[in-house]
């Protein structure tokens, strides 16, 4: 219907506003109060798909070859392979179980001391497995705010976590 688009063997989706899903100017957006359900492989034409909406990775699950970013959530199962900068800088995104692959650069922003609102958060319900590279940014600062030895800021909550980030950035 106009608010699903269910992915199969193959399914084209793009320019035309087909399923709530459009080509953007970056690539891919997934609009907000829409879903995106099915298994298989996200290929943005331009580089980045962009979840404002609901993403839900059935079956063996959906993999994102190319930069995901918004403030969307994600059911089910889906792996990260070509980055992710989630939010609207910044945001809590709910996933239940993740994929982190060993190509992707996962961005966490941060510029205060508030989860999801001054910094970034991804919080599981499953498994996260992780890979790639974690990379931490600073953003606008809030009210002020410094950065404070000792201080630490819980970017990532899950029921249970394998591997780890192959490597560190900022």
């Amino acid at each position: 219907d106009r608010d699903e688009a269910v992915l199969g063997s193959l399914t084209e989706i793009g320019s035309g506003g087909q399923n709530g899903v459009i080509e953007a100017a970056n690539g891919l957006l997934l609009e907000d109060g829409k879903t995106l359900m099915g298994q298989g492989v996200v290929n943005a034409p331009s580089g980045e798909f962009e979840n404002q909406g609901f993403v839900q990775g059935n079956g063996t699950g959906i993999a994102f070859n190319h930069l995901v970013t918004g403030a969307g959530d994600f059911g089910g199962s889906v792996t990260f392979l070509g980055g992710t900068d989630f939010g609207n800088s910044p945001a809590e995104i709910g996933i239940d179980s993740a994929t982190f692959g060993p190509t992707n650069t996962h961005v966490v922003e941060i510029g205060g001391l508030l989860p999801g609102r001054e910094f970034d958060r991804v919080e599981a319900t499953a498994t996260l497995n992780l890979g790639g590279i974690l990379e931490v940014r600073t953003i606008g600062l809030a009210n002020g705010f410094t950065f404070q030895v000792g201080q630490s800021f819980e970017i990532m909550t899950f029921a249970a976590v394998t591997g780890d980030f192959a490597n560190y950035a900022g």
